[in-house]
């Protein structure tokens, strides 16, 4: 989450950090204990029907504490540099900016990526990560043209195209977010098979005069049993190919022509007084 696409995502990019490992493991089904997560992600800006462009690359770490009183976390990166984690009451983490290619590769080189928790109970794992799992192709947003001034009332559709993984991948999502800009806050997050070609967004999510970011994100993941440190849990090795767009909500019709003859009738109010 970032010209004016990357100011786009400046914008969104707290609340985006805040939810992104949320997104990135998503599933319940696939969250085991003391986990460890390698997260890359594949950033684009969609500002048409069919035009998508690179916004940047981002890379995340996560180690799940599982109440074991680890006193930090670190990954040594194959480039050999470590990057420390912080601690947010449940997790050792860590998300990086918003990288150019170049800067993202040299970063976050194919390779081996050793966690490591500190502590009495701590321990490390080495987590391979030497071929790449990025979805097939870019999300975009299919009725793109929808979503440019959207009215606040109606239930709204967003549609995508579906996916397949690619090799070495043994689980994949799509991802559908709503965020709210000038809230702050993340009114509609939910995940769905690849096989997924639309959802929709219950009527009434929207606020009229809110600025919103509407994201689908294509997850694709490698995860492991008796993986995580020490290999106790699991490790996930998960790629994010990432579309955004951003807009502005409006009233529905019904509600302009209502608020249009309010003021009309108080200005006549106002003459006839003046009279």
């Amino acid at each position: 989450m970032f010209s004016k696409p990357k100011i786009c995502f400046t914008i969104g990019a707290m609340a985006l950090k805040k939810f992104f490992l949320l997104a990135l493991v998503g599933a319940t089904s696939l969250v085991h204990a003391q986990t460890i997560v390698l997260g890359k992600n594949h950033q684009f800006v969609q500002t048409g029907a069919m035009s998508v462009t690179t916004n940047g690359f981002f890379g995340a770490f996560r180690i799940d504490d599982s109440s074991l009183n680890y006193t930090s976390g670190s990954v040594l990166k194959p480039n050999s540099d470590t990057q420390s984690m912080f601690y947010n009451g449940n997790f050792w983490e860590f998300q990086s900016s918003l990288l150019g290619a170049s800067d993202f590769a040299a970063q976050y080189p194919q390779g081996s990526y050793e966690f490591i928790a500190g502590g009495a109970s701590g321990g490390s794992r080495i987590l391979d990560d030497t071929n790449p799992l990025w979805p097939t192709f870019e999300p975009r947003i299919l009725n793109f043209d929808d979503w440019s001034a959207p009215q606040v009332a109606p239930a709204r559709e967003v549609q995508f195209d579906s996916w397949t993984l690619p090799s070495g991948a043994n689980d994949g999502a799509t991802f559908v977010l709503l965020v709210n800009l000038t809230m702050g806050t993340l009114p509609f997050l939910t995940g769905l098979p690849t096989t997924a070609t639309s959802v929709t967004i219950p009527a009434g999510t929207l606020v009229p005069g809110n600025n919103y970011l509407l994201e689908v994100i294509y997850s694709s993941r490698e995860w492991t049993l008796n993986n995580g440190i020490d290999g106790i849990g699991s490790s996930f090795r998960i790629y994010d190919k990432r579309t955004f767009r951003t807009f502005r909500a409006v009233p529905e019709p019904m509600t302009m022509l209502t608020l249009g003859a309010g003021v009309a009738l108080l200005i006549r109010r106002r003459r006839a007084h003046r009279a």
